[in-house]
């Protein structure tokens, strides 16, 4: 299998893909061929050793322990245990290996009552992969906090992979949210739900009298004068995404114990850990339509050097996510999961999928286009411009060569009629599946399918 492997600790160019054994799972594992993963903090702070306790973690010299990092994924059930009875072969799940990592592969084997539950019904595979680190990290300080309704939360980093999640939970609670984020970020932290939001580049969050109850700083950033400044007496200024020095981390962990001892404020800080129920309450708030998560980027596997980098610079929105789609026409043909190649490797037999760069005008158009801000999926040489529900509906352009049309219909699941025509158009619309794309079948129909915009 195909997998992004470090042997040594540096910077994104550490980063290469290699053929590594597939796993086999135990009689009390799982295995899942991941369709999605995400690039998180933790991945480029263990690839970098920063901070430099990492190393003792994972090798002083070089990483010993885990060399395929990637915390979190969604994919689907390959094959089981002898022992395993809460999944079966099929079951379309996402999950997180933890500080285990190992996800930023083809393939991966976990404990069948390991961080891993059935995918939401309304959630992509990409979207599923984009919620267990955040989630449960955001979910951890929040109850370790004690939020009740009512309370006044000042989420710092509010637009990151842990903040859209917190500024969601604390509303969830019953608290009054503001959220700290960049300028770019602040329709984005309103959109969540955020009562109030401030734009760290104008103004300070501890200025102009506001005191909080909860002071939540996702990463690391938020100062430990302006924090304790903006606590009402009693108070919790929670803080995590620490880095630097051995000596700096350490003088912050007895900060926090002294302004705890000798104050009535209390200083939550450490690593998230998952507490029974928590898959489930995340998952039950993501059906109810109250949890969402926010995706910024989509890179292919060859590309994780690049979303390493990007996410490192530190202004994601959200997540950044990889995607694995395999080629499955090649999985049918030789019949083993091992020589299928992805489409997103871009391999001879299968083209390359990627993300078209954006630009701020540059949007997909039509009612009720799901991400609509985001820039275009490329799929070899066509470009697929619309993703509608239901039924994840796609319309792609461009689409001359016969691999790429294949490919498009990859990305698609489920029953689908396949429709291409001459001038490169392809359209995946719900209704029986057909063995082959016919030319123009269906097109007249599509144009009055319930929310496809008439061009």
């Amino acid at each position: 299998m195909k997998a992004a492997v470090y042997t040594r600790y540096g910077p994104p160019e550490v980063l290469e893909i290699k053929d590594v054994e597939k796993p086999v799972p135990r009689d009390s594992e799982v295995l899942v061929r991941i369709h999605a993963t995400t690039v998180s903090a933790g991945d480029w702070r263990m690839r970098k050793a920063d901070p430099f306790i990492a190393r003792f973690m994972n090798g002083l010299w070089g990483p010993r322990k885990v060399q395929i990092l990637g915390m979190e994924f969604a994919g689907t059930i390959e094959s089981v245990g002898k022992s395993v009875t809460r999944f079966e072969a099929g079951d379309q799940v996402f999950g997180s290996t933890g500080f285990k990592f190992g996800a930023h592969a083809e393939y991966a084997c976990l404990a069948e009552d390991g961080l891993l539950a059935i995918k939401p019904v309304n959630m992509t595979f990409e979207e599923g992969a984009a919620v267990l680190f955040g989630g449960v990290s955001a979910l951890h300080f929040l109850r370790k906090a004690k939020i009740q309704a009512g309370q006044k939360v000042l989420i710092y980093g509010a637009s990151g992979s842990v903040g859209v999640f917190a500024v969601q939970l604390a509303k969830h609670f019953g608290a009054h949210v503001t959220g700290v984020c960049s300028t770019a970020n602040l329709d984005l932290v309103k959109s969540l739900g955020a009562d109030e939001v401030v734009d760290y580049t104008k103004e300070d969050f501890s200025g102009a009298g506001r005191i909080y109850d909860v002071v939540f700083d996702t990463v690391g950033k938020s100062g430990w004068s302006r924090s304790l400044k903006a606590l009402k007496r009693g108070g919790c200024y929670v803080r995590v995404g620490g880095a630097g020095r051995l000596s700096s981390i350490l003088g912050d962990i007895l900060r926090g114990i002294w302004v705890s001892s000798t104050s009535a404020t209390k200083v939550i800080g450490g690593m998230a850990r998952e507490g029974g129920g928590d898959v489930a309450f995340l998952k039950a708030l993501i059906e109810a339509g109250k949890l969402r998560t926010v995706i910024d980027r989509r890179y292919s596997l060859e590309q994780i050097a690049e979303a390493h980098g990007y996410v490192e610079a530190g202004h994601k929105k959200g997540h950044v996510v990889i995607l694995l789609e395999h080629d499955y026409r090649s999985h049918r043909r030789t019949g083993s999961a091992d020589t299928a190649p992805a489409v997103a490797r871009g391999r001879r037999r299968g083209p390359d999928v990627r993300d078209e760069v954006c630009h701020p005008d540059r949007r997909t158009r039509g009612h009720g286009v799901r991400d609509a801000g985001r820039c275009a999926l490329r799929v070899g040489d066509c470009r697929v411009v619309d993703v509608l529900q239901p039924g994840a509906l796609v319309r792609a352009r461009g689409c001359h060569r016969s691999d790429d049309r294949r490919a498009v219909r990859d990305i698609a699941p489920g029953p689908r009629v396949d429709c291409w025509r001459r001038d490169g158009d392809v359209v995946l619309f719900p209704g029986d599946p057909r063995p082959e794309p016919r030319p123009g079948c269906g097109f007249g129909e599509l144009q009055t399918f319930e929310g496809w915009p008439r061009r």
